[in-house]
């Protein structure tokens, strides 16, 4: 009876830790734009990150390169 007791207190702190994050997830997260921010080493570099994202060369490059990828898989 012991083992049941300690599996049960397990549980509910696991499912009132996964609450807890999961409301912090859904009201206090930090918006996406600000990690990929972090990720491309500040503000300065974002925007040359934007512009990157932004150029129609670029763009067109993914756009045959994901079609390229989707053609070897045989997916029309």
């Amino acid at each position: 009876m012991k083992n049941i007791k300690n599996i049960d207190i397990i549980l509910i702190a696991i499912l009132s830790l996964s609450s807890i994050l999961l409301l912090y997830i859904a009201f206090f997260k930090k918006d996406a734009i600000d990690l990929e921010i972090i990720k491309s080493w500040w503000k300065e570099n974002f925007t040359l990150v934007k512009e990157l994202y932004q150029n129609p060369s670029y763009i067109s490059q993914q756009r045959d390169a994901i079609k390229e990828w989707l053609n070897s898989l045989w997916v029309q």
